[in-house]
């Protein structure tokens, strides 16, 4: 009685687990597998390196504060009214000179060298830190769920070895039964070999 409650308890522990695990992942498949899977969908994983991009976009801001700048800018204005200078206003043979063109073109150059800024300097330095410091954090989080991974994975392999065996054992406890009942019918047997045989 006790191994066929045995056998059903395991065959539910199986149908559940076969129900639990996609179609296309079973346990069968290498643990390489599931490690690239984990690494490409856990979130703890995909967290760590949206941060680490973070941290790299920050060291190259902060690098930009202590490194030379140069911007160009140009302006358009189009004017309603044209002001001119007559020629000859300053003399005679003196051209004509505008004061405010109707199509006036506009560039501004600038070129800006820090030549000591140690504040944005030490920036930097942090920055750089923080991103290396990121770096073993998404190593050590790789890690972390790789051996969660293992971990589950091996789990996985050892029950259902386990339910297996007692499979196996439950089958040859039954054909014993069966055995020492066939004996016990023929005379060869007792009653306490069958209650033997029973559990």
């Amino acid at each position: 009685m006790k191994h066929r409650v045995l056998l059903s308890l395991g065959s539910i522990t199986l149908s559940v687990m076969a129900m639990a695990l996609p179609s296309v992942a079973s346990a069968t498949q290498p643990l390489e597998t599931f490690l690239q899977g984990a690494t490409g969908k856990n979130y703890d994983a995909r967290e760590q390196g949206a941060i680490k991009t973070q941290r790299g976009w920050e060291q190259d801001a902060a690098l930009g504060r202590i490194l030379p700048s140069f911007t160009a800018r140009g302006t358009y204005t189009r004017n309603q009214y044209e002001v001119v200078i007559p020629a000859g206003s300053f003399g005679p043979g003196s051209p004509a000179a505008a004061i405010q063109k109707k199509d006036a073109l506009n560039a501004f150059l600038q070129l800006d060298v820090p030549i000591v800024d140690l504040a944005n300097y030490h920036r930097y330095k942090q920055a750089k830190h923080l991103a290396e410091a990121q770096d073993a954090q998404l190593s050590l989080t790789g890690n972390d769920v790789a051996r969660g991974v293992s971990k589950a994975y091996y789990n996985y392999l050892g029950s259902s070895a386990l339910v297996e065996s007692a499979g196996r054992t439950l089958k040859i406890a039954n054909e014993n039964f069966e055995y020492v009942n066939t004996r016990r019918g023929a005379g060869v047997a007792t009653d306490l070999d069958l209650q033997r045989a029973e559990r």
